[in-house]
């Protein structure tokens, strides 16, 4: 494919790649997301991964368009949140204070929620069950 620019995103294959990779940040975003309403853990990838997909959205937000939507990262941040209280005692146990993580994550979702667009779940639901059921049975 032809190459447009000098940005290292400036060319179809390299803009392409980049969102397959951005596909598979989502993917694993959505992965631990779901989990979170049943781990009973202090300790979960969900940050890792969300802090990742959030980076690949801050250095190129044209390609995350219609890739991430407002109502998921609503849901992400429930559950999130759910775990976190949940487990409070064991996360504080090792000196976090659960507030901070709290308030940390709400940060990493405001960020992603700068590059998302407001759809409804209707329409992006069918592409969450579609990344779970690919990664089903894989353990943690």
């Amino acid at each position: 494919m032809p190459i447009h620019s000098s940005n290292p995103l400036g060319s179809d294959d390299a803009s392409f790649e980049y969102g397959v990779c951005l596909c598979v940040l989502r993917k694993r975003v959505r992965y631990w997301a779901s989990l979170l309403p049943e781990l009973n853990r202090e300790e979960c990838s969900f940050l890792g991964a969300l802090v990742a997909l959030r980076t690949m959205c801050d250095h190129a937000p044209l390609v995350v368009r219609g890739h991430i939507f407002d109502s998921e990262i609503d849901e992400w941040q429930e559950n999130f949140e759910t775990w976190a209280d949940r487990c409070k005692k064991k996360i504080e146990k090792r000196n976090v204070l659960v507030d901070d993580l709290k308030s940390k994550a709400a940060e990493e979702f405001e960020r992603l929620k700068a590059v998302s667009e407001d759809r409804p779940k209707a329409m992006w639901l069918a592409d969450v069950k579609a990344d779970l059921a690919s990664i089903e049975n894989r353990p943690l």
